[in-house]
């Protein structure tokens, strides 16, 4: 029996197995709200992989902007070879 407080990674092949077999089951308890619940819980769980590359990208997102200052628009148009003509003394 495996302990109720331990987290488990198992292949998509088996879970699609366990899945299966939950479907039989629910065919025969068709009023068991709880087990479809449940499967369908299981039928959307995301894979580890997923879960691990998006929190990567997050973190390196992260590191990235926390170094970066926001630009100025000004710098920014400097960036793209544009610049504003800027004649303090005229007036509108």
């Amino acid at each position: 029996m495996a302990k109720k407080e331990s987290a488990y990674l198992i292949f998509g092949e088996q879970l699609n197995k366990i899945i299966a077999c939950l479907h039989v089951l629910m065919e025969r308890n068709v009023n068991n709200v709880g087990l479809r619940d449940f499967v369908e819980q299981l039928e959307n769980l995301r894979p580890y992989e997923e879960m691990l590359d998006e929190y990567i990208d997050q973190r390196l997102f992260e590191e990235k902007t926390k170094s970066m200052r926001p630009d100025s628009m000004e710098d920014m148009l400097n960036d793209l070879g544009l610049t504003l003509n800027r004649d303090d003394n005229e007036t509108n």
